[in-house]
């Protein structure tokens, strides 16, 4: 799965299946929970989004956070 961090943006954001503009593997949401009760906009860089928020259990290496939300990217546009 293609994760997305950046010290510039309060973000972590995640390909979703929805999302046939992205390139690369792609996370599908089934059992995260859905924070965001309508589709977010959002622009960073030179590239513009459509997502939502969603709320799991995020491990790397060791280390796991509960309630970890992230925008999971259902459209791009542009480069990031």
């Amino acid at each position: 799965m293609n994760v997305i961090f950046d010290t510039g943006c309060d973000w972590v954001l995640v390909y979703g299946t929805k999302c046939k503009t992205c390139v690369g593997r792609r996370f599908s949401p089934t059992k995260s929970t859905k924070i965001t009760k309508k589709e977010q906009a959002l622009g960073y860089d030179e590239a513009f989004m459509k997502g939502d928020i969603y709320r799991d259990s995020v491990c790397i290496f060791n280390g796991c956070a509960e309630y970890f939300d992230f925008y999971l990217v259902n459209y791009l546009k542009g480069d990031l």
